[in-house]
């Protein structure tokens, strides 16, 4: 599954639950922007991961 997402200026999101099932997901940024780190940007690359589950998650996403 692909889901894309617009950040709003403070870097937050919303995807719609009927968008996303639960389950597990690799989170990548980008692309091409200089200020998020290339390990970031690649779907393949990117050491973000997350747990979706039923019902609203709120998640924090921290770029080391």
């Amino acid at each position: 599954i692909f889901i894309a997402a617009k950040t709003d200026t403070q870097g937050r999101f919303t995807v719609l639950a009927q968008d996303l099932p639960v389950g597990r997901y690799a989170v990548y940024l980008g692309p091409d922007k200089p200020e998020i780190p290339k390990q970031y940007q690649s779907p393949l690359e990117s050491p973000l991961v997350v747990n979706i589950q039923a019902g609203t998650n709120e998640l924090t996403l921290d770029l080391k």
